[in-house]
């Protein structure tokens, strides 16, 4: 199981490259 905090991050980089485009 992936440690939430992981996936937190894969998340906020995801939002982070959405916001730039």
């Amino acid at each position: 199981m992936v440690s939430f905090d992981a996936l937190g991050r894969c998340v906020w980089k995801i939002l982070r490259n959405v916001s730039l485009l």
